[in-house]
């Protein structure tokens, strides 16, 4: 299920986490964004996002449940040349005027690294992203209990281009990838170039901000034995005010 997306600004919150930045260390920006997380019925914890730089998106991952928790990142650039998603064929979908029989209709933007992946697709063993040391599985600690701040948190720092479809995977530890407890995605790096057809989906987050996933538990650490895995979602900058650059590529995407 698709989580809602915001966008909320304001002064830095008392407690600050450093989090663990792979990829590249982000400038502060002139306008710093905050998340009111939610740790359960009633309570909100006050908490930045990381900060990112231009030209990168920041996946930031933050653990507020009470239970040591595996996740996993999924990550696909956006680009499909050799027409693995193609899902029809059709003869209007064929470059030259004369072709007789039909031809691959590769989908919007896979030529230029705007294609979007549907949550099914996105999912596969393929699409796990290597946060660290080769591992496709990170462990983040849970809080010490219901009244500490802030649990583990880890941040990835990936080039624009290098991203486009991206969603989490979370389970208790020593469950992953086997047995999944929560999804979150599939979210969507903002378009950066015109296209001559039409995005599926919204889209989520703009190059140079910062998307974090926040694993809460809906019993509010109540029980460790019993965490129920929520994930909410949120972003530094949406896509608001994205203005695509002209496509000067041309291409097969958009059929």
């Amino acid at each position: 299920m698709r989580r809602g997306k915001y966008v909320v600004y304001g002064l830095l919150a008392a407690w600050v986490a450093l989090p663990i930045i792979i990829g590249a260390s982000c400038p502060p920006p002139d306008d710093p964004a905050f998340v009111s997380i939610i740790t359960g019925p009633g309570s909100t914890t006050g908490q930045d996002l990381p900060n990112c730089e231009q030209g990168r998106v920041c996946i930031s991952i933050l653990n507020q449940t009470c239970t040591d928790t595996e996740v996993i990142l999924y990550i696909h650039d956006g680009y499909d040349l050799t027409g693995t998603y193609v899902t029809r064929t059709a003869i209007e979908c064929c470059e030259s005027d004369n072709a007789t029989e039909p031809c691959p209709c590769y989908r919007c933007g896979s030529d230029t690294g705007e294609m979007q992946l549907t949550p099914p697709e996105l999912f596969q063993p393929q699409n796990r992203y290597e946060i660290a040391d080769g591992e496709v599985i990170r462990t983040l600690q849970g809080r010490e209990d219901q009244l500490s701040a802030l649990g583990g948190r880890i941040t990835i720092s990936i080039r624009c281009e290098e991203v486009k479809t991206i969603g989490l995977e979370v389970g208790l530890e020593g469950e992953l990838p086997g047995l999944v407890q929560e999804r979150a995605g599939a979210d969507y790096r903002c378009t950066g170039v015109d296209l001559d057809c039409t995005q599926s989906y919204t889209e989520d987050v703009a190059c140079g901000a910062t998307i974090q996933y926040t694993i809460v538990d809906r019993n509010n650490c109540a029980n460790e034995d019993l965490t129920v895995f929520r994930i909410e979602t949120n972003v530094s900058a949406d896509c608001t005010d994205v203005q695509p650059t002209e496509n000067t590529g041309g291409g097969m995407g958009g059929g």
